[in-house]
């Protein structure tokens, strides 16, 4: 199956997505039909609808898009724009769940299973319910920082592999 990589507003890049994840972001109106996407291994940007239209697939309506976007930035239900992108984080697919999301979730685990221990454990122990709980709330930390270093060393490599690119750009020039 394609993935293809989408250029953001802010001229940065995310994915790679499978095609079908694409079709669901454009859908839902989180990107648009005229949104530039670059298919894995390719050199060339394309609007979504080109893509589509290759496959012999419809673009979704503007009418359709707008729909979607006015529920996500409806008033009336209490959403606000903040409010709508982390209803779009909230419905991240499956696939795309990172590394750094695993150790964010394995650290809140390591939390509650702290808390719990020195809860079962204080009417005995209360010494070593406070190393428990310590032991939780450390171990939660220990894993946030991981997730925070493992995505900094993800932008990184994206960093050093645009100015790898850019360099064999400019070599092939000359």
């Amino acid at each position: 199956m394609e993935q293809y990589y989408i250029a953001t507003a802010e001229g940065k890049t995310k994915g790679p997505y499978y095609l079908e994840s694409v079709k669901v972001q454009c859908n839902c109106g989180m990107i648009t039909p005229e949104t530039l996407v670059c298919v894995v291994g390719g050199q060339e940007w394309v609007e979504f609808k080109t893509v589509l239209a290759q496959k012999g697939e419809t673009v979704p309506s503007r009418k359709k898009i707008e729909e979607v976007r006015e529920k996500l930035y409806d008033p009336a239900w209490g959403s606000s724009e903040d409010e709508a992108q982390e209803i779009n984080v909230a419905q991240k697919p499956l696939t795309e769940i990172t590394v750094e999301d695993m150790f964010r979730g394995i650290g809140i685990i390591a939390l509650i299973v702290g808390v719990v221990l020195a809860l079962f454990t204080f009417q005995s122990s209360p010494s070593l319910a406070v190393l428990e709980l310590f032991s939780g709330a450390f171990s939660c930390l220990g894993c946030f920082w991981c997730a925070k270093v493992i995505t900094l060393l993800s932008r990184a490599v994206n960093l050093l592999s645009a100015l790898a690119r850019k360099f064999d750009s400019f070599s092939d020039k000359q």
